[in-house]
């Protein structure tokens, strides 16, 4: 009934981002990079940086304000900096990290005099510094070596981490998202992982035990 708003499009497309890295179904992470292009290009503030509650398509506003403050739910530019970092990671893509980059420089001012206000710019934040890691699974998604990788990250901490999953069966729509998994192969016939940090990977593997010690040495020390 009306335009959408920052908000809007923030959390959909977090959602999408929770229901890829649930089912592994690619169409849910081709949609988020969708919307996040329409947000890019619709709500970003080019001379100030960060992002419009509304969009420049809006041509009856007479102010269009921006917003940071977390209160019971996140802002929307809290919400987006999380996913342009989570994107980042997920497909290789640095132009996501770049605006991440730009919109911490936008409100460093505002989180770093206030930052129990900005909890969720916070976490994401957070998130960006790392370490973190990213992990791509290669093998028939139906498969039980395939599963048992799974259920084990799934079973594990790994609070800076994301999952791909290229299906074996065919991996056109995973190669077209997420570009440099194009040369990561099943090794030996089994379910391969490949435990990447900022995508420099370590010898892949299929021993579930081998992928939880590499992950385990990248999480944050206590």
């Amino acid at each position: 009934a009306v335009p959408a708003f920052l908000d809007d499009y923030a959390f959909m497309i977090w959602g999408l981002i929770e229901l890829y890295q649930a089912t592994f179904d690619e169409s849910f992470l081709d949609r988020a990079l969708r919307l996040q292009a329409v947000l890019r290009e619709d709500f970003w503030d080019d001379a100030r940086g960060g992002f419009f509650f509304s969009s420049g398509r809006t041509q009856e506003l007479l102010l269009r304000k921006k917003e940071v403050y977390d209160g019971a739910v996140p802002s929307g530019n809290s919400v987006a900096l999380f996913n342009l970092v989570r994107l980042s990671r997920l497909t290789g893509d640095h132009r996501f990290e770049e605006t991440a980059d730009a919109l911490v420089r936008t409100f460093a001012p505002q989180v770093s005099a206030l930052p129990y206000a900005h909890t969720h710019f916070m976490a994401a934040l957070d998130f960006s510094l790392g370490p973190t890691s990213e992990v791509v699974i290669v093998g028939n998604k139906e498969a039980d070596d395939t599963r048992t990788l799974l259920r084990l990250l799934r079973q594990g901490f790994f609070p800076g981490m994301v999952v791909i999953v290229k299906p074996a069966e065919d991996a056109s729509a995973v190669e077209r998202l997420v570009p440099l998994t194009k040369s990561m192969s099943p090794q030996g016939g089994k379910a391969t992982a490949y435990v990447c940090r900022n995508f420099e990977c370590e010898v892949p593997t299929t021993d579930p035990a081998t992928v939880i010690r590499l992950l385990n040495a990248v999480k944050p020390k206590e």
